[in-house]
């Protein structure tokens, strides 16, 4: 029996690597998959808009269930900087991302945004991921989720360990990755009950319902209290 297909609103392969993974009985698509190019305006000023965005986006051109999600890290004491604009972040002169729109590696991110911390003297490092996820079932039914894996900023880059990247995680001694793409803890990639931002919006049993419909798509949503 052909598994039901859910395509992601992204065009990155580890994103659908890590998606297959959540949701084993569906067959997650990227538009590279349709030949389509995909690149929509993340205008939003939540995770949550631009998760919508890129859900309608897609839909609009493949008119199928579409799942998206945006996602960052948060510093507390940078005012949670630098939050939705992550994946453009080049350092404290370019907090939302270059005037011609290019981009660093995240080494550079990494090394730029621990100097930033340090350079402001507080002794707060506690930082978090946010990531909103939207179930897109036509541009008039959708569902919405977000949650946040919480952690600190490493004090330099020589403290990086498992995967490498700035956000560590207390409780397993490790360290993630930087942008929205790779921000998890190390062992999310292969690894049955690796724990990561988008892993907990629909990994998490205690956190979420799972309710199937007529159109037989499986909507997963917080559960209340």
């Amino acid at each position: 029996m052909a598994k039901k297909r859910l395509y992601l609103a992204s065009s990155n392969q580890h994103k659908r690597k890590e998606m297959q993974q959540i949701l084993p009985d569906y067959e997650i698509r990227i538009p590279n998959d349709d030949g389509i190019e995909f690149n929509p305006t993340e205008n939003g000023s939540s995770f949550y808009e631009n998760s919508l965005i890129k859900a309608r986006a897609l839909w609009e051109l493949v008119h199928e269930p579409v799942i998206a999600d945006d996602s960052g890290i948060c510093v507390e004491a940078l005012g949670g900087e630098p939050g939705i604009f992550t994946s453009r972040y080049a350092g404290p002169n370019f907090m939302h991302g270059k005037p011609d729109g290019s981009k660093i590696s995240q080494d550079e991110q990494n090394r730029f945004l621990i100097e930033q911390l340090n350079d402001s003297k507080s002794e707060n490092r506690n930082c978090h991921y946010t990531c909103a996820m939207v179930l897109l079932l036509n541009p008039d039914r959708f569902f919405v989720a977000q949650e946040t894996f919480e952690g600190t900023l490493i004090n330099s880059i020589e403290e990086q360990a498992g995967t490498g990247g700035t956000f560590l995680v207390p409780s397993r001694e490790r360290t993630g990755g930087f942008r929205g793409s790779t921000a998890y803890a190390p062992d999310v990639y292969g690894v049955c009950g690796g724990v990561g931002h988008r892993t907990r919006l629909y990994g998490v049993e205690q956190h979420t319902a799972h309710a199937p419909r007529e159109d037989g798509v499986s909507c997963h949503a917080p559960r209340a209290g």
